[in-house]
């Protein structure tokens, strides 16, 4: 019985992955969360990657540091790493449906 599981699995991506190491580029961060969270998140694709990347690169330099990531856990993750990608893969998917058909709609005006 392990009472702290989501908390260990909040701390263990980064950890297991990255260590110690301040901040990674989302290109490593991106391939690395797919490959351990796609066949568990439902929708969570390459193609989707990037449109979840606002959710880990808050100021969009390309690079994902320990504290974005802390930020990305707090307000997505308290349940853990799975939970939280879930959460942010399904609001990106929201917002896509949402904004694709006011483009297709904008597109089939011009």
């Amino acid at each position: 019985d392990d009472d702290d599981g989501a908390g260990a699995d909040l701390q263990d991506f980064w950890e297991k992955h990255f260590k110690e190491r301040p901040f990674v580029e989302w290109k490593e961060f991106s391939v690395l969360m797919l490959m351990e969270h796609a066949a568990d998140v439902r929708n969570l694709t390459a193609s989707l990657a990037p449109s979840v990347a606002g959710h880990f690169d808050v100021n969009d330099d390309g690079i994902v540091s320990r504290k974005e990531y802390n930020r990305f856990l707090r307000k997505y993750g308290i349940e853990g790493m799975q939970q939280g990608l879930q959460s942010a893969v399904d609001a990106s998917l929201d917002n896509y449906w949402r904004r694709d058909i006011q483009d297709r709609r904008r597109t089939d005006l011009t």
